[in-house]
């Protein structure tokens, strides 16, 4: 399932540069490849419902999108 009602949550930027090095976001449904956001941004699905789909890490700029395995 694509994700769905995607929020921009937050903001978060690089301490000296102070430009923008990501955000967390959040919505219904896997991220995929249309949801482009920088690099080590956060998605938290809404709607999961497994222990491998609550939060996902932006691998690239490109829309390559990792989950994190929660142990509960």
């Amino acid at each position: 399932m694509t994700a769905t009602n995607v929020q921009l949550v937050t903001l978060y930027e690089m301490p000296v540069t102070k430009s923008t090095a990501g955000g967390i976001y959040r919505g219904a449904g896997d991220p995929t490849s249309a949801l482009v956001v920088p690099m080590g941004s956060l998605y938290v699905k809404t709607d999961a419902s497994a222990t491998t789909d609550r939060l996902w890490i932006a691998t690239d700029s490109a829309g390559t999108w990792a989950y994190f395995t929660a142990s509960a």
